[in-house]
C-alpha cells in the first residue's frame, strides 16, 4: 500500500510520535545514539520523510503508527471500498 501525506500531516505524525509512550522513547534513543554500531533499538529507523519505521524479521519495513492514529487507520482501511478485506 502506497500513501502520500501533506507536509502538515507529516508534521502531525512526527508530533504524535514524540507524544506516544512507546515511540517517544524510540525517538529519544535515536536522537541520543552515541554508538551507531550498537543502537539501543536496532530495528527502528527514521525515514527521510520524518516517519518512523520498523524493520521486521524478514527485512520488510513497516510504518510505525502512533496510538493516537491507530483507530483512524483501522477505520479508514475497513471502510474503504478498495482497501477493505471483505465486501460488507
Amino acid at each position: 500500500l502506497l500513501i502520500g501525506l501533506s507536509s502538515h500531516e507529516l508534521d502531525s505524525w512526527c508530533k504524535e510520535y514524540s507524544e506516544d509512550t512507546h515511540f517517544g522513547k524510540i525517538l529519544e534513543a535515536l536522537a541520543e545514539e552515541n554508538n551507531p554500531s550498537k543502537p539501543q533499538f536496532p530495528q527502528y529507523f527514521m525515514g527521510d520523510n520524518g516517519l518512523l519505521y520498523f524493520e521486521d524479521y524478514d527485512g520488510s519495513n513497516r510504518l510505525c503508527v502512533p496510538d493516537s492514529r491507530k483507530m483512524e487507520i483501522i477505520k479508514t482501511a475497513h471502510d474503504s471500498i478498495t482497501e477493505t478485506a471483505h465486501g460488507g
